[in-house]
């Protein structure tokens, strides 16, 4: 199979958007006291996106950064089965390179870098609710893309946020 030599459509260039999509999560949630509150969540998440492309060839690379709300929510019961742990991821976000193959108007790419995100988690019971916010650091990889028509772009990516927040309450318990 012979490759295209070279793309006619030019990557090159600044572009801005905005991007809706699902999400999950998987919490691993230990106590000091012994006993564990793991679970998985699911929700929406939406945002926006803005990054910079060069094209050498039919080899595409950039950057990118992203930032979306999101509502990737949890729970399941405490060790105390009176209690239920809950966690809701609020906010991802990304800074990444990215480097690609162009084909026209079809670039499949790879990319990677730093990956953000917001975890709300909280225990509540018959006597309240005791939670925290917490914001990590860490890595994130995903791709492809496709160009539909100029500057309107579709990206179909999976982008993985492997973030840790461990939720240790000490006052709620076991």
């Amino acid at each position: 199979m012979e490759l295209p030599v070279a793309s006619t459509y030019n990557w090159t260039g600044l572009y801005l958007g905005a991007h809706v999509g699902g999400g999950s999560s998987k919490v691993d949630w230990e106590y000091t006291v012994g006993g564990t509150a793991d679970h998985d969540g699911s929700g929406a998440l939406g945002g926006v996106q803005a990054g910079y492309n060069f094209q050498s060839g039919n080899i595409v690379y950039g950057v990118e950064a992203d930032i979306s709300a999101a509502h990737i929510d949890g729970s399941t019961a405490c060790p105390n089965a009176a209690f239920s742990c809950d966690s809701d991821v609020k906010m991802l976000g990304s800074l990444r390179g990215r480097i690609g193959y162009a084909m026209d108007r079809l670039l499949i790419y790879g990319t990677g870098g730093l990956g953000f995100g917001t975890v709300e988690i909280s225990t509540s019971g018959p006597i309240g609710t005791n939670g925290t916010s917490k914001t990590r650091a860490g890595w994130t990889l995903g791709g492809p893309g496709i160009c539909l028509y100029r500057s309107l772009v579709a990206q179909g990516r999976i982008q993985i946020f492997p973030i840790w927040a461990r939720a240790i309450i000490l006052s709620t318990p076991a």
